[in-house]
């Protein structure tokens, strides 16, 4: 049924996790004490190197990607495709319900898989980390998933008290 709250939940949900593949979720920066400041943006497939001149113009992006964070965009596709497919298994909902907590899963698994990459690339390249805003999507995702499977679970108990009076 596409009136029920929980479907706008879920394809709110989809959305956010499609925007994951657009929006880069870090950035990295060398230290204030390097002779050359370099700034790192790690996309969702790739880590580039940018380099701005006093202006804040970009100078130089060299098409090489360093480092390969594919991972990340397979991991936001899947939470993305998983809501959005939930949506209409609406006739059965506890298997609403339990596809909606494996995805919660993959949703804090890319936070994990996040963190790992921003390990190996501080690690790598010796530059501080900063989050960007996009990086805040995967809590938004779990929170309407959440939402989703309360309503997923009222309207199965609503469904049963109503067999019973039969």
């Amino acid at each position: 049924m596409i009136q029920r709250i929980q479907t706008i939940y879920l394809f709110f949900a989809a959305v956010a996790a499609f925007l994951l593949v657009l929006f880069p979720p870090m950035s990295f920066m060398t230290s204030e004490e390097a002779t050359e400041q370099k700034i790192y943006t790690m996309d969702i497939r790739h880590v580039h190197e940018m380099m701005y001149d006093a202006n804040d113009e970009l100078v130089h992006a060299p098409h090489g990607a360093l480092m390969d964070t594919w991972g990340l965009a397979a991991l936001a596709m899947v939470v993305g495709v998983l809501s959005f497919a939930d949506i209409f298994l609406y006739r059965k909902r506890i298997l609403q319900a339990r596809l909606n907590v494996f995805t919660i899963i993959c949703a804090l698994g890319y936070y994990g898989m996040m963190a790992m990459y921003a390990w190996l690339i501080v690690k790598r390249f010796d530059v501080d980390w900063y989050l960007e805003w996009s990086s805040a999507l995967p809590l938004v995702i779990i929170i309407l998933l959440s939402m989703a499977i309360h309503r997923i679970l009222a309207d199965e108990a609503l469904v049963r008290s109503a067999n019973r009076l039969r």
